[in-house]
């Protein structure tokens, strides 16, 4: 900024011995009249992203964004080597709430965020810039700067093949049984020609050579088209969370039905479970 910024240092008005130290930019003469989000909007219009780590209206700028943009990087790339992908999601903070953007937001503005730019968008009828390099979102009428920040969580990929069970121009997809989906993908992964199996009592050929992939019923000859399917969805809970909630409930329960010193004694019983399930778990 100009001046730069430094700590403002005023004698205590009280008389006590010491200096008062006073942190907040808006607290040196040059910037009194000027709000948090004034001087991030300057920052921005005049490209001063700064050196250092600083915080300025609660948005992380310079080189401290930067280690966070190498840090997501970092994750993401191990999650990678791990065979895991992920998904990834942004999100603005309004009213002491995070709210996610739509996914087309999102994707621009992950595409920004690769690149380090800035983009335009539109929500709810209102323009917006993206500073991925400072995460923040600015009201184009307002010059409002609210945070916003990046999200992921790791998913896992689930192969389904499915079976078009239509005789029409329109296809209508139907997913095989687990066990026959997994013998099939089984099948797929080893390379073979083909595989067999029975499906409510008649007899199938899965002929894996054809492209796309066919249905064979071994009776009628009848054959029809196939496809594999790839969906991923979010990582399922750890067990246990699963287990704590289920307690939780049965707390409310109790509680509601048997009165407080029996919601006690339960409890008691309830954590001295839910260590064993704990133990037990982590064998």
């Amino acid at each position: 900024g100009n001046p730069p910024y430094e700590p403002l240092k005023e004698e205590d008005i009280y008389g006590r011995k010491g200096r008062l130290v006073c942190h907040s930019i808006t607290s040196m003469p040059a910037f009194l009249t000027k709000s948090f989000e004034e001087l991030r909007r300057e920052d921005y219009v005049n490209g001063n992203k700064g050196r250092h780590s600083v915080v300025v209206g609660g948005v992380q700028t310079g080189e401290a964004s930067e280690r966070l943009r190498q840090e997501a990087h970092r994750q993401q790339q191990e999650l990678k080597d791990a065979g895991i992908e992920s998904v990834i999601w942004w999100e603005c903070e309004a009213d002491d709430t995070w709210r996610p953007y739509s996914d087309d937001i999102s994707r621009k503005i992950e595409d920004a965020y690769t690149t380090q730019a800035s983009i335009n968008v539109s929500c709810n009828g209102a323009e917006y810039t993206i500073d991925t390099t400072q995460q923040c979102q600015i009201n184009n009428v307002t010059n409002k700067v609210r945070k916003i920040r990046r999200q992921t969580q790791p998913t896992k990929q689930v192969v389904i093949w499915e079976c078009n069970t239509s005789d029409t121009t329109v296809k209508k997809w139907r997913a095989y049984p687990s066990e026959i989906n997994t013998k099939i993908e089984n099948a797929h992964i080893a390379k073979e020609e083909s595989v067999t199996f029975v499906m409510n009592g008649a007899d199938y050929t899965v002929d894996l050579t054809s492209s796309p992939p066919e249905q064979i019923r071994e009776a009628t000859n009848k054959r029809r088209e196939m496809r594999r399917n790839i969906k991923t969805t979010p990582q399922a809970k750890p067990p246990q969370e699963h287990l704590i909630g289920l307690l939780y409930l049965i707390l409310l329960q109790v509680v509601h039905r048997a009165g407080l010193f029996r919601f006690l004694k339960v409890l008691l019983y309830a954590v001295i479970m839910m260590n064993s399930i704990r133990q037990v778990l982590s064998t």
